[in-house]
């Protein structure tokens, strides 16, 4: 694969494959390989957690769940963790769209 950075931090990155279009997503303890398609689905499902008000009980506690492409895989977070990935993946969309315009003109 010919990776490409999308977003690049001290909690994580985001990688995709210029070829294949399969993205790399490391975040804490976790690395997931999914699809274009499967980066899109959680993408939309982080932002409907973060934006409902998914954030229950104390900041500090793991009780915010979110759904994966992947059967029976299931994101655990605290809301600062559920924040900061939602962060993430939302800037390395903002970037995959970016270099999508950008290759247009090569």
């Amino acid at each position: 694969c010919d990776f490409q950075y999308l977003y690049f931090a001290e909690d994580g990155y985001v990688i995709c494959c210029k070829h294949c279009h399969y993205y790399q997503i490391a975040f804490g303890n976790t690395l997931l390989n999914i699809t274009a398609k499967d980066f899109l689905l959680l993408r939309e499902k982080l932002k409907c957690t973060c934006d409902n008000g998914g954030f229950h009980l104390s900041k500090n506690t793991k009780n915010i769940v979110v759904e994966t492409p992947s059967q029976n895989l299931f994101l655990l977070f605290t809301r600062r963790e559920a924040t900061q990935f939602h962060h993430m993946i939302e800037e390395a969309d903002i970037e995959a769209k970016a270099q999508s315009l950008i290759d247009l003109f090569y």
